[in-house]
């Protein structure tokens, strides 16, 4: 019963708005072709629907089989991202998150389509966006005052990067559209309408630059041979991380001894 569609015009936007206006039916779902459903998926994220007012609905995300280091650091991102950020952005009520995942993310069709043409038509300094579809939409969405939902019992799993430089690049996309659209984004106001998030993207735009100050203490320390300071600024690097990936530890401890790993990869990401 699917119908394929060889799109005429380039670019996954525009594939993306005639899928939407080819269907009739009263939700969509965009989903990457290398995603994978567990089974109920569909059933789970409309539920969410049941209230009108919810636009948009992100479902949770793993690894399919981690072979790979890339693919095991993308794993522990997604279970902080899903188990921790995500559940915090909805919780008491929260009605924003950062982006619906397009891996899968499911939309109502009537308040996602008064939105293609500024999906589709996205500058950035006067030139065409091409990546990023997924936080535009969101954000568009919210923009729209309309609710986005994260259903934790819509599970689905992606392959991952197995590779180094695949990885890198990646992350390296991904960064670039999260800087464009969150700065874009504080400078509207409906995202001060949710402090509450506004100061989650705000913390994320300052938190690179903060992240910095902690190597340039450590050299301090080592040309000053202050090996408390030193001994400090290494063990919190630890502790920090380990706080930070408790989502990942408390199901895998034995990821406890890559700890190290983890702090030197995230401060070179």
């Amino acid at each position: 019963g699917a119908r394929l569609v060889v799109t005429t015009i380039p670019g996954k936007r525009p594939a993306l708005a005639q899928g939407v206006r080819l269907t009739a039916q009263p939700f969509v779902a965009l989903v990457d072709s290398d995603t994978v459903w567990s089974p109920g998926v569909r059933a789970a994220a409309l539920v969410s629907f049941a209230d009108p007012a919810v636009g948009g609905v992100a479902t949770r995300q793993s690894v399919l089989e981690v072979q790979t280091l890339p693919q095991r650091i993308f794993n522990s991102q997604l279970a902080i991202r899903y188990w921790e950020e995500l559940p915090f952005m909805v919780a008491r009520g929260g009605t924003v998150i950062t982006c619906i995942s397009g891996r899968t993310a499911f939309y109502r069709r009537t308040a996602v389509w008064p939105l293609l043409p500024a999906l589709v038509n996205e500058t950035f300094g006067g030139q065409p966006v091409v990546s990023g579809d997924d936080k535009r939409l969101t954000y568009l969405l919210e923009a729209a005052g309309l609710k986005v939902a994260f259903q934790q019992t819509a599970h689905v799993f992606t392959p991952g990067m197995k590779t180094w430089g695949v990885f890198l690049k990646q992350r390296l996309r991904w960064t670039r559209n999260s800087w464009r659209a969150d700065l874009r984004t504080l400078t509207q106001p409906w995202v001060w309408r949710h402090p509450r998030f506004a100061l989650y993207l705000l913390d994320r735009a300052l938190q690179p630059f903060a992240q910095t100050l902690a190597p340039f203490f450590l050299i301090v320390g080592v040309w000053f041979q202050q090996w408390l300071v030193v001994l400090l600024v290494v063990g919190w690097w630890h502790i920090g991380r380990a706080i930070r990936m408790w989502p990942v530890l408390r199901h895998h401890p034995r990821e406890l001894w890559r700890l190290p790993m983890y702090v030197v990869i995230n401060f070179f990401i």
